[in-house]
């Protein structure tokens, strides 16, 4: 039995070695599959809100809820006027885990549910509008306590995390220029439903996110309602 281990580990090695090779290669033809479908999609042969679902929920699931949770969600609370909205609310004292969780739940429906389906897709548009109507209701609550500028950098949020996180060691790959289009396209269309104003100027991913940049150094302090709310 000693005599046959050293084929034995070979066999295994190969074997392991083989499999990874294996992974890595069908890794590759799906990310480029994506990026050509991405491509068709910006030439308006595809749903914009399917590719976000084959990314959101099949290639990229983990990278889109870790960097939401861990990055984006605490991006907001390091603006001053954001999180003394969310304090005076009161809502993240009293009852923050219900609160969190009506907006993953509203989110989750107008990501899940297609704004733009087509014929081989059926996105139960009524859901998203129902949740984005909800979203907006919610928002009203509060009149101008929300600032505009503040609701279009939370949209930046949603819009860029995901694309940032993908640049990182933390993810399997980066994406695509063609598929960041696609997740900026999407959550444009989401804020314009929301009532939320977008620049004119705004023409790709690069202006959301260089916005989104310039203005977490321009109004991102510590502050004890930082503190509170995170």
């Amino acid at each position: 039995i000693l005599s046959n281990i050293p084929l034995y580990l070979t066999y295994s090695s190969t074997f392991l070695l083989s499999y990874i090779l294996l992974i890595r290669y069908l890794r590759k033809q799906r990310s480029l599959y994506l990026k050509q479908l991405c491509k068709e999609t910006l030439q308006g042969k595809h749903s914009i809100w399917w590719m976000i679902v084959l990314l959101s929920e099949g290639e990229l699931n983990f990278e889109y809820i870790i960097s939401m949770e861990f990055r984006g969600l605490l991006s907001t609370y390091g603006i001053p006027t954001i999180s003394s909205t969310l304090r005076k609310t009161g809502g993240f004292q009293k009852e923050m885990q219900r609160r969190y969780a009506d907006m993953v739940l509203l989110i989750s429906e107008f990501c899940e549910n297609g704004e733009d389906i087509d014929s081989k897709h059926n996105g139960q548009v009524e859901r998203s509008n129902q949740a984005i109507k909800r979203l907006n209701a919610i928002h009203n609550q509060y009149g101008k306590l929300i600032l505009d500028r503040d609701m279009l950098y939370t949209l930046t949020v949603f819009a860029m995390t995901p694309i940032v996180w993908a640049d990182t060691k933390w993810s399997i790959r980066p994406l695509h220029k063609e598929e960041r289009q696609i997740q900026y396209l999407f959550w444009m269309n989401i804020g314009k439903k929301m009532n939320i104003k977008i620049p004119d100027h705004w023409k790709s991913y690069e202006d959301c996110l260089l916005y989104k940049r310039e203005y977490e150094l321009k109004y991102m302090k510590y502050t004890d309602n930082n503190k509170i709310i995170t």
